[in-house]
């Protein structure tokens, strides 16, 4: 749940999350320069990720990268869990289903 609103009932199209990940590269680009803005980027574009994760075939070439780096940012956050699932299982339920990276 994020702010009462719960994500898992909700399914993204598969437009809006093209529209989303185009919006969020941009982003990326536009705060190189400043690592403290480019991190608030990425901490946001969490979400996104994990839709991406969870909705769209495991054969999308983005798809290790992206999970690499959510991995990646949650450990650095010292996230105890995604999906209320412990860090160390869903990332091991993720490279089962994508594969690893």
């Amino acid at each position: 749940m994020v702010y009462g609103c719960k994500l898992s009932s909700r399914r993204s199209t598969r437009a809006a999350i093209e529209q989303a990940y185009e919006l969020f590269e941009k982003a990326l680009k536009a705060t190189e320069a400043d690592s403290r803005s480019k991190r608030h980027v990425e901490a946001a574009r969490m979400l996104l990720q994990y839709v991406m994760l969870k909705q769209l075939p495991p054969e999308d070439r983005r798809l290790k990268a992206e999970a690499a780096n959510l991995m990646s940012l949650a450990k650095e956050l010292e996230m105890p869990s995604i999906e209320w699932t412990p860090l160390g299982e869903y990332e091991r339920k993720l490279r089962e289903r994508i594969g690893g990276w």
